[in-house]
Order: C-alpha cells, then structure tokens, then sequence
C-alpha cells in the first residue's frame, strides 16, 4: 500500500493497495518504489520477498531470497557501473 500526505487536513491518504498474488506480508520495513513506465518495486522486509506490479495491479515478476534479508529496494540504471572504476 503507498500513501500521501493531504496537507491541508492534516491527514494520509490511501493512493493504492495490492492485496492479490501473494500472502508474504510483513508487518515491518516494507518498502515501495516507483519505476519509469508505470510499474511498482515492493520488497517485503524480513519475509524476503520482493515483486514487481503493474499499474494494473497484476505481478509482473516475484523473488523469493530463503536465505538472505531484505534491505531498502533502490532502482538502479546500470548494476554493473557499481562495480567499475571511476574515470
């Protein structure tokens, strides 16, 4: 689920939920990220799991890590430029 902040009545507003396609909830450090063409990176803290969805509320891929935790889910355009040397 994402929230926003109305301001103006000091209150959080639902802007969506996912609730279809999976039971790995967590109840602590889940953490969603948009990504450019519309879709959503949700990782499910300690319970490992983190999927991708689509604005049409379908899963376009799920990862299961049985025996690594999860930390914060930060998008990334070139995986391997973390790896190389600076020019």
């Amino acid at each position: 689920m994402e929230y926003m902040i109305d301001e103006r009545s000091k209150t959080l507003k639902s802007k969506w939920i996912f609730v279809e396609g999976t039971n790995d909830w967590t109840v602590e450090r889940g953490m969603t990220s948009s990504i450019e063409g519309g879709n959503t990176i949700s990782s499910y803290g300690p319970v490992r799991v983190t999927l991708e969805i689509t604005p049409e509320m379908e899963i376009a891929w799920r990862i299961i890590l049985r025996d690594k935790l999860l930390g914060n889910n930060v998008p990334l355009d070139d995986l391997y430029a973390l790896n190389r040397e600076p020019n």
